[in-house]
């Protein structure tokens, strides 16, 4: 099971651009960067597709991708106290782009059932960086995301709803 946390953001148009234009070059500490994903699209729940443009990754189980205007965090297991540091530097970091507004974040849990279904958990969201870094489901400064009361399962591939 993996938990992820998803951030999509519009484009103010003051000076903004894209998440993956803003991160390129950036160093973070644990992470290296590369400019071929190693998947296609971004699929959250509730959101359309969007292709993934880089990525960061640490280890076999830590991965950002990252698009023009959403990011994905995926974790496979608790990070060490360096790949948490870096992922919370990353996300701050995307955080403060300029031009671009955090529209909506969802942090989730997701895996195969023990019928080899695919599943995805809503474990808490929301629409601002205030409720972002105050929400304990999402586990801000490392670890794994815990649920909260307004959990939801949606069965299938995280891009059905």
């Amino acid at each position: 099971m993996s938990s992820v946390l998803y951030l999509f953001f519009e484009n103010t148009g003051a000076g903004g651009g894209s998440v993956a234009h803003h991160v390129q070059g950036l160093q973070v500490p644990g992470y290296s960067f590369s400019e071929e994903p190693l998947k296609e699209v971004i699929s959250a729940p509730n959101e359309p597709d969007v292709p993934v443009r880089c990525l960061f990754y640490a280890q076999n189980y830590f991965r950002v991708f990252v698009s023009d205007l959403a990011v994905e965090f995926y974790r496979e297991t608790v990070p060490s106290p360096e790949i948490a540091a870096g992922e919370g530097l990353l996300r701050s970091k995307i955080l403060d782009v300029p031009g671009l507004k955090l529209r909506r974040w969802v942090a989730t849990s997701e895996g195969w059932d023990d019928d080899d279904k695919e599943f995805v958990r809503i474990l808490s969201q929301g629409a601002s960086r205030e409720t972002l870094i105050a929400e304990p489901g999402t586990a801000p400064n490392g670890g794994p995301a815990t649920p909260s009361d307004n959990s939801a399962l949606t069965e299938g591939p995280p891009s059905v709803s």
